[in-house]
């Protein structure tokens, strides 16, 4: 039963999935020290109770049905803006918990995995009444039931007036899901609702338990070839290229730094992962088309970013040629600075390349430029002119004595 799967991972002495350590001791006896202000301080206001009602909600399946219940509708927002405000939330997590969740308006109610609405005081049944625009923003109790006090003005904006209706949703649905409270700064499931911020974030620690939990709740349950399965229809299958994108922009104190994300291209799909947030971009996959404008829409050979003091260019390849892309209008070169007309023919910008290719990287250590194809290499060193000059040819086996997919395979990338 996912209750006792829950129950297995509450805190002890030395710590885990869900265990207690010092700063988070800490972090407790601040929050209690918050809720007892709460009366004198309403800025800070409890989410809901944790009761154990909360905890042990896991499903075992792929595809969660929900709906916003006709008598729970908000009094204060329009039914679009609540639905969408759900939508998002919802979303928060099937992008980390490979999950899907479905807003379903016909099926028998008995059907919906999760409902939720909006009541006062006594409501929809539940033995845990709302106390009335107090401390109390929302509760989830048993089977899969989100209920937000009504008394409570709620917003869908990200304007400091009002709660967020996205922040308590996506805190509430993490319950449903199984998560109990996480007393960890920046954690969505902290049983506090704080004023901080517009964006809502998932940190790693809510991303590391909702994984942990439902691969320990499906092992548990021997569901491994379902999770496998599901997983495997996400991230199998080898990717046409992987890269860095870098470029510079100044900081909060003016200082010129460098930033990069990484971005998957699979087919006419590519997926941007965002290092500082250790996750995939919310939304992702999107088409290659409607993101990189000018180049191939699908099937990219490789990527080659020649990154130095005096030049800063991107090249995309494909079949025999290759494009240059310009990264200040955000589309590929129909003709760049030097006169040069895109696409153009590998063998016209590097001499003694004739592709196909099977990847390419820039190494800023020597400034060459290394194709591989099969099994082999071409070390091409860029001059200043940007005459590329063939210096060598290398075997793979003396860059990746295990192979080029092995080599990716032990980049670690979640959600991809």
């Amino acid at each position: 039963m996912p209750n006792e799967l829950v129950k297995e991972q509450q805190p002890t002495p030395t710590g885990g999935l869900f265990g207690s350590t010092a700063e988070e001791n800490l972090i407790d006896k601040k929050a209690r020290r918050r809720r007892f202000l709460d009366y004198v301080m309403p800025r800070s206001r409890r989410i809901s109770t944790g009761s154990p009602f909360v905890l042990g909600m896991a499903f075992a399946k792929p595809l969660l049905k929900w709906r916003l219940m006709v008598e729970g509708h908000s009094s204060h927002l329009s039914s679009d803006d609540q639905r969408l405000t759900f939508k998002q939330a919802f979303r928060r997590w099937s992008e980390v918990a490979l999950i899907d969740f479905e807003e379903d308006l016909t099926s028998d109610m008995m059907e919906i995995d999760i409902k939720l609405g909006f009541g006062t005081g006594r409501h929809f049944g539940c033995p845990q009444p709302f106390d009335g625009n107090g401390q109390e923003l929302a509760h989830t109790v048993e089977p899969g039931e989100i209920h937000f006090d009504d008394d409570d003005l709620f917003s869908t904006s990200s304007s400091d007036h009002g709660i967020s209706l996205l922040k308590v949703a996506v805190h509430e649905i993490g319950h449903v899901l199984g998560l109990p409270h996480l007393l960890r700064p920046g954690s969505v499931m902290h049983p506090f609702y704080l004023h901080v911020g517009d964006s809502v974030e998932l940190s790693l620690h809510d991303r590391r338990a909702i994984q942990q939990l439902y691969v320990l709740f499906l092992a548990k349950e021997k569901e491994i070839t379902f999770y496998s399965t599901f997983f495997k229809g996400v991230c199998e299958g080898p990717f046409d290229t992987i890269f860095d994108w870098v470029w510079k922009e100044r900081n909060q104190h003016g200082e010129l730094v460098s930033r990069f994300n990484t971005y998957f291209f699979r087919k006419s799909w590519y997926w941007m992962y965002e290092n500082r947030n250790n996750r995939t971009r919310y939304g992702d996959p999107h088409r290659v088309s409607s993101g990189w404008r000018g180049i191939p829409s699908e099937g990219i050979d490789a990527f080659v970013h020649v990154w130095t003091h005096y030049e800063d260019t991107k090249y995309f390849f494909k079949g025999t040629q290759y494009w240059r892309y310009n990264w200040v209008t955000d589309e590929s070169y129909i003709e760049d600075p030097l006169g040069y007309h895109y696409p153009r023919r590998i063998t016209q910008g590097f001499p003694g390349i004739t592709g196909p290719i099977d990847t390419a990287f820039f190494d800023r250590r020597d400034h060459c430029i290394y194709f591989f194809r099969g099994a082999a290499s071409i070390n091409k060193k860029q001059e200043e002119s940007c005459r590329p000059v063939l210096l060598s040819i290398i075997t793979m086996s003396q860059i990746a004595p295990h192979g080029l997919q092995r080599l990716l395979r032990e980049t670690e990338f979640k959600d991809i």
